[in-house]
């Protein structure tokens, strides 16, 4: 990452194996291109939501399963390792009265908490009430929620590749349209407001929501 390559950068020169000039030099990299499958990522259209929820209830295999990790993922906006960590745990820290989640597998043993309601909700209820978790599914849930995703992917058809990471990103513009960044940048789990606004994939679309005539459509042209 560039943090680390530029931490790097700093102790070469505090080391005096570079000069602090040509220290300057190296550490100003900017825009390096994206490794393969690395790209920006985007946010999921409403009907492509839609259809990977409807897609994970009709799993011929594990429907309760499949629903609550689509849940987690694109209500919540967990993160991979946490919807596995969450699925496979003794499901103790969900309050099926409340919708309240207590997140314990973020970065850096961080906690959070999420709250669910309407369909997600009921997905999650259903998923605890059965405890219907399993051995073969623990396993799935910590080491191919990826894997189980993009079947969903597949499943509902989606033309346009998507992933787990794309939730995020999915619940972070939907929320910015309504919700305060520090209310998201809890949600989410994020170190900074900063990094919540990085995640925001609207585009000009909020931008030609900002427009407004101050002119309040009195104005006369001379």
């Amino acid at each position: 990452t560039l943090r680390a390559t530029r931490s790097l950068v700093r102790s070469l020169a505090r080391s005096g194996v570079v000069t602090r000039e040509r220290a300057a030099e190296m550490g100003d990299v900017r825009d390096l291109p994206q490794p393969c499958g690395m790209g920006p990522g985007r946010a999921l259209e409403g009907d492509e939501q839609a259809r990977l929820f409807a897609a994970a209830r009709a799993d011929r295999h594990a429907p309760r399963f499949m629903a609550a990790l689509v849940a987690l993922l694109l209500a919540g906006g967990l993160r991979r390792g946490e919807a596995g960590g969450f699925l496979m745990s003794d499901l103790s820290d969900y309050g099926a009265d409340t919708g309240r989640l207590l997140v314990r597998y973020g970065k850096g043993r961080k906690q959070r908490v999420v709250f669910f309601a309407g369909a997600a909700k009921a997905a999650l209820d259903a998923f605890v009430a059965a405890d219907d978790r399993g051995a073969r599914h623990r396993a799935l849930a910590t080491s191919q929620v990826g894997h189980l995703f993009q079947r969903l992917c597949r499943r509902a058809g989606l033309e346009q590749h998507a992933s787990p990471h794309d939730c995020r990103r999915t619940v972070a513009s939907t929320l910015l349209e309504s919700v305060d960044v520090s209310t998201v940048q809890a949600i989410l789990g994020h170190a900074s407001p900063a990094q919540t606004t990085r995640y925001d994939r609207r585009g000009e679309e909020r931008l030609a929501k900002a427009a407004y005539d101050p002119f309040g459509g009195d104005a006369r042209s001379t």
